[in-house]
């Protein structure tokens, strides 16, 4: 399988790194932080601006750019696994574009336009613009559909690769993956009882994850050390 160099294994570090921080943080922001308890789409409009709130959709937005090329340098290694590695590298590319745009609107138009209009607007005007907040989060809901699916399809590729490559370390975080996007796809269907790692267990699955792709990569840049000495 390919090397690491120096380089490549210190941007893998801070991607991965910088990712999992993102989503511990955005898990704060959820359940401990301005966001938790939050009931009705009036009072979320109205939170959703607090600064604490957009830092996290900052994070999560800048971690994509950050994940788009780690994602590729990972699926790379398997040279051996060709067809695996490409299409994990389709999907999982996929899978961050997607998020790319919907947070790029997100920030740039909703936070920043739509939902500052919203609380400085009157009564009367707010009820006008409920209908276009609805509908935006309404479509917001229909993206994460394809962009749970591309994630999926690249966990489960990359799964395939890693376990033919015998890398247990990327096998174990693409195993969790899969998991967990079977489990969330599950609730747009009828078995969306499945849908059952959210809130907390979503990070926590998140954190098998990234935490193993961060042994994996050390354990790879080591293999790379060992091999050229």
């Amino acid at each position: 399988m390919k090397p690491i160099g120096a380089f490549a294994y210190r941007y893998l570090i801070f991607a991965l790194a910088f990712y999992l921080f993102a989503q511990a943080y955005q898990q704060y922001v959820l359940l401990a932080g301005p966001l938790a308890g939050v009931q009705g789409l009036h009072s979320a409009i109205l939170v959703s601006t607090h600064p604490l709130n957009v830092i996290r959709h900052v994070l999560i937005y800048l971690s994509m750019f950050l994940m788009l090329p780690a994602f590729v340098m990972l699926a790379l290694r398997y040279q051996m696994q060709k067809i695996f590695s490409r299409l994990a590298i389709i999907f999982f590319c996929t899978f961050c574009l997607i998020e790319i745009g919907y947070r790029s609107v997100y920030l740039f138009q909703y936070l920043n336009v739509t939902a500052n209009e919203y609380a400085l607007a009157a009564p009367e005007a707010q009820q006008h613009l409920l209908p276009q907040i609805q509908n935006f989060f309404a479509a917001i809901e229909k993206i994460y559909l394809p962009l749970l699916i591309a994630l999926l399809l690249g966990s489960l590729f990359m799964l395939l690769a890693s376990a033919k490559a015998k890398t247990n370390w990327m096998t174990i975080a693409m195993a969790v993956s899969v998991v967990q996007q079977v489990s969330r796809l599950a609730g747009y269907t009828a078995l969306s009882f499945l849908n059952v790692f959210s809130g907390i267990w979503y990070f926590v699955l998140v954190a098998i994850t990234f935490g193993s792709l961060l042994i994996y990569v050390y354990e790879w840049r080591q293999q790379t050390i060992r091999h050229n000495a």
